[in-house]
C-alpha cells in the first residue's frame, strides 16, 4: 500500500481515489535523455542503472519505449524502461543513474569535451566559451562550435578551443572580455 488519501469514516464520491497501491516486483524507470542518447538508444535492448543507495551495483533495465517526440519542455525525450525487483531490494521513487554502453555515445564526435555547463549560447551569438589566459588569468570570449552532447553531462567542442587551454565553468554571466579572474582546481 502506497499512501491513503482520506480519513476513517469520511464521505466519499464515485471517482475519488482513496488508496494507492505500489507494486515494486517491476520498477518503471523514466529517464530524460537528450536527442543523441535517444536515437543511439533505439539501437539498444537494455540500459545499465546504478542508484544512489546502492552506488557499487548495476542493475539491467529493459528499454520499453523512447518517446517520438520531445516533452513539453521541448528539451529531452523519455526513456521508459522496466526494472526487474522480485527480491523487493529497491524501493519506488530511488533515485539513480543510468548509462548505454553504445560505442555510438561516446564517439558521436571528435574534439574537446568540456562541462556543459561551460557552454554559453545567445541567439545573436551563437555558442561561446570563456577562455582563460593562463598567464594573464583574464577571459576572453570566443565563438566555438559544439559538436555532439556527451555522457556524464560533457558536450563536444569541434571548432574554437585548442588542447590545454582551460575554460570558465562557473559565474559565466557575470564574465565580461579582459576580466581577470581566479582560477580553482585546474
Amino acid at each position: 500500500m502506497g499512501e491513503v488519501y482520506i480519513e476513517k469514516f469520511q464521505d466519499v464520491k464515485a471517482t475519488q481515489p482513496i488508496i494507492s497501491f505500489i507494486d515494486i516486483d517491476q520498477l518503471k524507470l523514466e529517464i530524460y535523455v537528450t536527442q543523441d542518447i535517444a536515437r543511439a538508444a533505439q539501437a539498444l535492448d537494455t540500459i545499465q542503472v546504478r542508484f544512489d543507495a546502492q552506488p557499487d551495483k548495476v542493475y539491467n533495465a529493459k528499454i520499453m519505449e523512447i518517446s517520438k517526440g520531445t516533452t513539453r519542455n521541448n528539451l529531452s525525450y523519455l526513456l521508459t524502461a522496466l526494472l526487474p525487483n522480485k527480491e523487493g531490494k529497491l524501493l519506488a521513487g530511488m533515485s539513480g543513474k543510468a548509462s548505454l554502453n553504445a560505442p555510438s555515445v561516446s564517439t558521436l564526435s571528435q574534439g574537446a569535451a568540456i562541462p556543459q555547463t561551460a557552454l554559453c549560447h545567445r541567439p545573436t551569438e551563437g555558442d561561446y566559451l570563456w577562455v582563460v589566459n593562463s598567464k594573464t588569468q583574464q577571459v576572453t570570449k570566443r565563438k566555438v562550435k559544439k559538436g555532439d552532447l556527451l555522457p556524464n553531462g560533457y558536450v563536444s567542442i569541434t571548432e574554437g578551443l585548442y588542447p590545454d587551454e582551460t575554460v570558465a565553468n562557473s559565474g559565466l554571466r557575470f564574465l565580461s572580455d579582459g576580466m581577470k579572474i581566479s582560477v580553482e582546481n585546474e
